[in-house]
């Protein structure tokens, strides 16, 4: 199998997301332990959240429950895996960082299509506690809104028979949008600002394109990417 099409196979996306969660979870237990103040990930505390509201446990487990899912593909299409899983991984990383840096120069010229004044690069210290939200974001917010929430939406949709290149453009809308407006809600929710809104609802179609392209990890890997870049600016975080 070619790196173009080995990166879509769940094998090296189980891997690949695997990985980055693993780390995720390992560096708020090592803050923990350390005796530090742990921050999660703002869906991470969300989904929490919205588990004790609705008494669904289950929801705070939707990244094991992902990885579960890809696990069960892995064997289904085992004998289509990838020869070199490692250079697949290779190019998952690679592949990330390039679509992340295309945001990243979107994000930096945002206000500016929207005819607003730029907002100038900084460079602040970030904790490895922060590092690690955005490492977090990355892995959650991707796997509950495109993996859940665009796959399952285009799956119902098919099953009412809508015809494929009408309920990707709406699964994606409605996930996107959904994606922008999570931001907002919840205990840790932000202020409403109409241009953060607008600029996640485009990011929100962006992740949904490079995860219905190019597969889950990418999708991981170019959001926790691009969350560390705007670390060192003072743009919204998608």
């Amino acid at each position: 199998m070619m790196l173009a099409s080995g990166v879509r196979h769940p094998w090296p996306c189980l891997w690949f997301v695997g990985s980055l969660w693993l780390l995720y979870e390992a560096g708020l237990w090592r803050l923990s332990a350390q005796g530090q103040a742990v921050s999660r990930c703002g869906v991470d505390l969300w989904l929490r959240w919205l588990s004790e509201q609705s008494g669904m446990p289950v929801l705070s487990l939707a990244p094991a429950l992902a990885l579960a899912i890809l696990a069960g593909s892995c064997f289904l299409r085992w004998k289509e895996r990838p020869a070199s899983t490692p250079a697949v991984l290779l190019a998952m990383l690679v592949e990330s960082l390039i679509a992340a840096l295309l945001l990243w120069w979107v994000s930096r010229n945002f206000d500016m299509i929207c005819q607003r004044a730029g907002i100038a690069l900084t460079v602040p210290g970030i904790s490895f506690a922060r590092l690690l939200t955005f490492l977090g974001a990355g892995v959650y917010e991707e796997i509950v809104f495109r993996f859940g929430l665009f796959g399952g939406t285009l799956l119902l949709l098919r099953l009412l028979f809508f015809p494929r290149l009408l309920a990707i453009p709406l699964a994606a809308i409605a996930s996107a949008l959904l994606f922008a407006l999570a931001h907002h809600v919840g205990p840790w929710g932000e202020p409403w600002r109409q241009d953060y809104f607008l600029f996640r609802t485009a990011a929100g179609l962006y992740f949904t394109a490079l995860y219905l392209f190019r597969g889950l990890g990418v999708a991981v890997g170019a959001h926790a990417a691009y969350d560390l870049l705007i670390g060192l600016s003072q743009q919204p975080a998608a």
